[in-house]
């Protein structure tokens, strides 16, 4: 019996735990293609030069900083992030953050569709749309 309550109080820790804060690992799915349609591009980033704070009922907004180059043109932009069920907003500023460890995203920009931006050197195509 007591091994079974202890069972219970060590699931309902974990289950608190992973509602408190979001992961601090892996990377963010950037959803654009390069114009020769190969694989999205991963971003990853530093989780303590980021503010993200809760909202109504598991919401979540998340910002963080780098830079961004869109036809040319070095701007702020913005895009769509999932983080479980919460649906995030992500702001990009034209500042650079060194990018290491960051809670996994899903992210889709808001670029025209035909836009070409270019990160970290590479051209990339959006996509989607959210």
């Amino acid at each position: 019996m007591t091994g079974y309550i202890s069972i219970l109080l060590a699931l309902l820790l974990i289950t608190l735990t992973n509602f408190a804060s979001p992961a601090t690992s892996g990377t963010y799915d950037v959803r654009i293609k390069d114009e020769l349609g190969t694989t999205p591009l991963n971003i990853s980033c530093h989780t303590n030069t980021n503010k993200y704070f809760p909202e109504k009922s598991l919401q979540w907004s998340f910002w963080y900083r780098f830079n961004l180059s869109i036809d040319g043109q070095t701007q702020s932009a913005s895009c769509n992030l999932k983080y479980g069920n919460r649906k995030t907003t992500f702001e990009v500023f034209n500042n650079t953050r060194d990018p290491h460890n960051c809670p996994q995203w899903t992210c889709d920009w808001k670029v025209r569709e035909n836009d070409v931006v270019q990160l970290q050197n590479k051209k990339w195509k959006a996509m989607y749309k959210w």
